[in-house]
């Protein structure tokens, strides 16, 4: 996974967001690329890069289930939360579960 985001607030929010579910190992290794960056991303061991890329993979989604539309990194957690549906699509689209 190719990240690129640490100078972005939203991606760091996500971040933030994040850490409250996770285990306290990854907590750690959030926390610190968090305070550190890109410098702090880099200077992890290649486990905890694995750890950290598997995070936000895993918490990730790219496109907007129905619209097909980017998700934001302010919308993210709302998204995988809502199924993988975008902050446009939740609002204004009703009966959702018909698209699946």
């Amino acid at each position: 996974m190719d990240i690129t985001n640490f100078d972005d607030p939203d991606f760091v929010d996500f971040l933030w967001t994040l850490s409250d579910q996770l285990e306290s190992e990854e907590q750690d290794i959030l926390q610190r690329v968090v305070d550190g960056g890109r410098a702090a991303y880099g200077a992890l061991s290649n486990k905890e890069k694995r750890i950290f890329d598997d995070i936000v993979d895993v918490n990730t989604i790219t496109n907007c289930k129905r619209c097909g539309d980017p998700i934001p990194w302010n919308d993210m957690i709302e998204a995988r939360n809502s199924g993988g549906y975008c902050s446009y699509c939740r609002n204004n689209k009703p009966n959702l579960d018909d698209d699946d």
